[in-house]
């Protein structure tokens, strides 16, 4: 089970930025947490510079120029990593996805996943019950599920662009 809800969240999201790379949004019009993704490696440069005189020119100059590009997304390259449930919130948070479902069922992926570790590194875990099972099941696939509807509604209405999202916000409002 965790390596279908590992799998499948992490094919998702790799799925939603590519998508949105791929339709090419300039990133200065996409939302903020979007942004600061695609420029995450940019940010770990700044946060290195001694200099400032690079840091005003990055602030003065390349900031601006980078917000009128195509938005780009760097590889996500620590796939080693478990998929913990605040992982993945952080990870769908910092892509402007609700997090709602993997709240919800925080207490019981955080048993999943270390149930695998348990069994990765020879220690028994054994399924008491065919009831212990489904109830990691259900979290797996209700935290899939609400993934896939959410990144499907997000592409669909391109609430991943600030217009999207202001225009939907004043919809909202009475």
């Amino acid at each position: 089970m965790y390596a279908h809800y590992e799998g499948y969240c992490r094919y998702a999201l790799d799925l939603y930025t590519s998508t949105i790379q791929k339709q090419g949004p300039i990133r200065g019009e996409c939302l903020r947490e979007l942004a600061i993704l695609s420029l995450r490696e940019e940010f770990g440069h700044l946060k290195h510079a001694a200099d400032h005189q690079e840091i005003w020119m990055f602030c003065t100059d390349r900031l601006e120029a980078l917000l009128n590009e195509p938005i780009v997304f760097p590889s996500e390259k620590v796939r080693h990593q478990n998929l913990w449930p605040g992982y993945l919130a952080e990870r769908a948070s910092t892509m402007g996805l609700p997090t709602a479902e993997i709240d919800q069922h925080r207490t019981v992926l955080r048993s999943l996943v270390t149930r695998r570790n348990d069994i990765a590194h020879g220690r028994q875990a054994d399924v008491k019950s065919i009831e212990d099972y489904q109830t990691y099941e259900s979290a797996a696939f209700d935290v899939m599920y609400a993934l896939t509807i959410s990144i499907v509604t997000a592409l669909d209405a391109q609430s991943y662009r600030l217009s999207a999202a202001s225009s939907r916000d004043r919809q909202d409002t009475p």
